[in-house]
């Protein structure tokens, strides 16, 4: 297959579209989300993928651009809008010859350990804090409280899940 070059807005929606079938509903529409805030990211910085090599110093840049913006995301919520754009940047790679530094031993590259991504929650062996969870007989007794058949199904679907309780 030749690989031909198009304008980034069109690989960046080729890419959505991707995901969407692809990936379950959740990371899909992360994957979109995510998309056009890289769509919007590259525009305000002139970037032309076809010609500029990312590498892990362009995604930093990403993050900071992230957390300059009015909504107020969550660390994790920008941790998995990165992820999502790395699976953008090795899509354009493969398909369109996007200059996208991946190998790990590089020490730029989009993988890096050394890529500061925001904090996060820490885990419990980092901060000896319990994990917060609802124990079985107490989502028995939220469902037992639920006033209509919407929000049993939705207790169920966080608890099925494995919902965080900071989600």
């Amino acid at each position: 297959m030749s690989k031909q070059q198009k304008p980034a807005q069109e690989i960046i929606e080729e890419f959505i579209d991707r995901k969407l079938q692809d990936k379950e509903y959740t990371w899909g529409h992360t994957c979109k989300r995510s998309a056009r805030r890289f769509l919007k990211f590259i525009e305000e910085k002139k970037w032309d993928l076809s010609s500029r090599e990312i590498d892990r110093y362009d995604l930093e840049d990403f993050i900071r651009w992230l957390q300059s913006q009015p909504e107020d995301w969550a660390d994790e919520s920008i941790n998995n809008m990165v992820f999502a754009t790395r699976e953008l940047l090795k899509y354009g790679s493969g398909r369109y010859n996007w200059k996208v530094v991946f190998a790990k031993h590089e020490p730029n590259s989009i993988y890096s350990d050394d890529l500061e991504l925001p904090s996060g929650l820490q885990m419990e062996e980092e901060t000896g804090e319990d994990i917060l969870y609802v124990r079985d007989h107490e989502h028995e007794a939220i469902l037992d409280e639920c006033s209509n058949f919407r929000d049993q199904v939705l207790i169920r679907t966080l608890y099925d899940t494995g919902c965080r309780p900071s989600e």
